[in-house]
């Protein structure tokens, strides 16, 4: 998963097995055949196209705890390509990038912002790029082991998971924290971290159990209200973004839109408003966006009235954008501790 796929297989191999690669190792003629074959076909069950091939450049470290695969890195831009003949189980795979990342997915682009994750289905097809390298981390899970912490996985994959989602920031700062854990005497400590992660990994998803419980009672509904948030979440620098836009998009009345989001106790324009703000804070709070104006930042996330803008965000967050991205200037970076 190198930034999410490229992982090792997490129920074959021994408990306490790790592994470390880098180019630097090969000599240069050679670096990018034995990433294919070390790390996209024997680990990762992935085909790894560079996009500059004449700067390949790679690291991952690569871990298996009980049920349970880990792979951090950093890359020169690249894209992962699941295609049906590497395909040999169902695993859940979790992917994350300190960058902006691409999924191409059953027909579909999906656009993710810095430090944003999805889950999707190591039985799946499709492809994972990373047009600017960069750290990365992924987890990659049984899906026996997943599906009953979150009743009705399948109709996660593919969808957004924030990069301020709390659990999703725990269980990144977690996985540091576990890094260090090997040796013959240490497999009931790393039984107990596994669990930890998958926990983490449902409560980032979102299980819970009347949302595991309306996803079996409505699961039509959510499938429809997913690929709807998915969509809003692509245009949301548009400022005309409306029921309309998407009834259209739909062919339905933009009534049947409002009555998916009535349905979770909210409307169209309120879920709206949060997504933009979230966006706008994700735009403020990421180092490699300190020098965008707060003016720029605005109207990337779909705002064209710079004062609403600045009135909005401090009546939802309690503080302007200015404090808001000096606090996170002075924040430490969550990626650090997770191995380059």
């Amino acid at each position: 998963m190198s930034d999410a796929i490229a992982v090792p297989h997490s129920s074959s191999q021994n408990p306490r097995a790790a592994a470390w690669f880098s180019t630097e190792q090969f000599r240069e003629r050679e670096r990018i055949p034995a990433w294919r074959e070390f790390i996209g076909r024997m680990f990762c069950k992935v085909n790894i196209e560079p996009h500059s091939p004449e700067r390949f450049t790679s690291s991952a470290t690569m871990r298996v705890l009980p049920g349970l695969g880990i792979v951090s890195g950093n890359c020169s831009p690249l894209s992962y390509v699941q295609s049906p003949d590497l395909i040999e189980n169902d695993d859940v795979i979790l992917t994350v990038s300190s960058q902006p990342w691409l999924l191409q997915r059953r027909g579909r682009d999906i656009v993710f912002d810095r430090g944003d994750a999805t889950v999707t289905s190591a039985a799946d097809t499709g492809t994972y790029s990373l047009p600017h390298g960069g750290r990365h981390f992924g987890l990659r899970v049984p899906f026996a082991l997943m599906s009953p912490l979150v009743t009705g996985i399948e109709d996660a994959f593919g969808r957004r998971i924030p990069a301020d989602t709390p659990a999703l920031q725990l269980l990144i700062h977690y996985l540091g924290g576990i890094r260090n854990i090997a040796g013959p005497d240490t497999h009931a400590l790393q039984q107990r971290a596994a669990t930890h992660v998958h926990d983490l990994l449902a409560l980032a998803i979102g299980a819970t159990k009347d949302a595991a419980n309306g996803a079996r009672r409505n699961g039509q509904h959510a499938a429809r209200l997913g690929a709807v948030k998915d969509d809003i979440a692509t245009m949301l620098d548009q400022e005309d973004l409306s029921l309309a836009t998407l009834a259209t998009r739909y062919r339905c009345t933009p009534r049947s839109i409002q009555r998916l989001f009535e349905a979770e106790g909210t409307t169209f324009s309120e879920y709206l408003m949060t997504q933009r703000l979230a966006r706008a804070r994700r735009l403020l709070t990421d180092p490699c966006n300190a020098e965008q104006k707060i003016s720029s930042v605005a109207f990337d996330s779909g705002f064209g009235d710079l004062s609403y803008f600045h009135r909005s965000f401090r009546r939802h967050y309690g503080e302007s954008p200015a404090a808001v991205r000096a606090e996170a200037a002075r924040r430490p970076d969550p990626w650090e501790g997770l191995p380059n």
